[in-house]
């Protein structure tokens, strides 16, 4: 009976969030499906620690599911897929506003977005696995897929640059990775499974990644320090500095200075 008492309660508290702030409610992930996934998560990634900085805040985990639940990919940033210690350690105060919707008043909570600095590579890098994590939390993609993603897309760092050129930055991986999304965005690829069972997102990550808009913002730029090239400076030939008798320059211009040196000669004689 209690048990039964317990379930019509949930089963109202969610059916009254729906109504009144549908929103928000398809935003958020209940608490104990959110403990299931991720208990399946650690147990399916065992050599993985999935705490500390690598563990995904409720909030990245609610916006992944988000996408999944309506089939829309939203680009992500790095400073935004905030972990789970930051999002407690820097928690802010929730403010209550009061909205007129359809003759009614609705009390919603307003929160601030977090971010998280994400600046080094090993900071982006962090990020971007918090997000491999929230997608995979939300079965929007598979694990192995984005994973060979993020070891390409860091792989551009090591690449040698041409001489007086720069190595790729995390400031180009952060911009080519945003490409990335939007391109994936533009084609409207889905963030979850198809009819086949397969995931879009597997191989369209991989396509968009070799795109010449993303290859061209991970190209060697050209280092501050460099020198310029300059195109030497013409100088006359010694044939042409001395002038004979009776001409003019501009018969000389163009003549080889062998022959210039046997008129010269010849004029002599006469």
């Amino acid at each position: 009976m209690r048990l039964l008492f317990e379930a019509q309660t949930l089963a109202l508290s969610q059916l009254r969030l729906h109504i009144t702030e549908p929103e928000a409610a398809a935003k958020r992930v209940p608490g104990a499906e959110r403990d299931r996934r991720m208990t399946l998560l650690r147990a399916e990634l065992t050599g993985l620690g999935i705490k500390g900085l690598l563990e995904p805040g409720r909030r990245l985990l609610d916006e992944c599911a988000h996408q999944k639940a309506t089939g829309q990919l939203k680009y992500l940033a790095p400073d935004r897929c905030v972990s789970r210690i930051h999002e407690v350690t820097n928690a802010k105060n929730t403010s209550r506003q009061v909205e007129i919707d359809q003759s009614k008043l609705i009390v919603r909570e307003a929160q601030d977005e977090l971010s998280m600095p994400a600046s080094s590579a090993l900071q982006v890098q962090e990020a971007l696995r918090r997000r491999e994590l929230a997608y995979t939390f939300a079965e929007a993609l598979s694990w192995s897929a984005y994973d060979k993603y993020l070891m390409r897309l860091f792989s551009h760092m090591h690449r040698e640059p041409p001489p007086n050129h720069n190595k790729v930055s995390v400031t180009q991986l952060v911009e080519a990775d945003r490409l990335v999304f939007v391109k994936l965005i533009e084609q409207n690829i889905k963030p979850k499974r198809d009819a086949s069972g397969s995931f879009p997102l597997d191989d369209a990550l991989h396509q968009a990644l070799e795109s010449f808009a993303v290859s061209f913002a991970l190209m060697h730029l050209q280092s501050k320090q460099a020198p310029l090239t300059r195109r030497p400076a013409l100088t006359p030939s010694p044939g042409n500095a001395e002038v004979g008798a009776g001409s003019t320059l501009g018969f000389h211009q163009g003549i080889p200075s062998s022959l210039q040196t046997s008129y010269k000669v010849s004029c002599g004689s006469e």
